[in-house]
């Protein structure tokens, strides 16, 4: 029976530090996962500056571009460039976008893994509890038995005493005669 509870403890010691691992390796990657969000949000905030001195920089050039010819030229010079590093931001955009549905993709899995996991845990407690159960009740059997047994010796002591004490009677019985 102890051999059966240390196996059943091993098991469970191995399935903690396995778990324990695991859950290190989920916390590694959502570490990586805040870190790399974290860039992300920094990034869509320059994206957000840059855009917003891009909206004032063609404010002014349509304000300046009302007077004089050559300016317009510069100005749709500049506006190429405009355009050019919006066709970038887009891109960029497009990049953080795929890397964001990589992210939810992943999250995804460490919540179908984790879901799996606690599945797992309440199937071993389920088990070590049935166990537990059987274990006490073996061993209020072994208790109700020994006390039983007790009992047997104690009234067979009781007899051997008793007859102990005839055959002695008898004894002098015998010799009185």
């Amino acid at each position: 029976m102890a051999e059966k509870m240390d196996t059943i403890l091993q098991m469970l010691q191995q399935m903690d530090r396995r778990m324990n691992e695991g859950f290190g390796r989920v916390d590694e990657r959502l570490d990586r996962l805040e870190s790399e969000t974290t860039g992300i949000a920094e990034r869509l905030g320059k994206l957000e500056t840059e855009t917003a001195g891009i909206t004032e920089r063609l404010d002014r050039l349509e304000t300046e571009t009302a007077g004089i010819t050559e300016r317009l030229g510069k100005l749709e010079t500049e506006t190429t460039g405009i355009t050019e590093r919006l066709g970038k931001l887009e891109t960029e955009t497009a990049g953080i976008t795929e890397r964001l549905g990589k992210l939810e993709t992943e999250t995804a899995g460490i919540t179908k893994r984790l879901d799996r996991m606690e599945a797992d845990i309440t199937i071993i407690k389920d088990a070590v509890t049935h166990n537990i159960t059987e274990s006490r009740s073996h061993i209020k059997h072994v208790e109700d038995m020994q006390e039983r047994q007790q009992r047997v010796i104690e009234l067979l002591s009781l007899r051997a005493f008793e007859h102990e004490a005839d055959i002695r009677d008898i004894k002098r019985l015998i010799n009185n005669q």
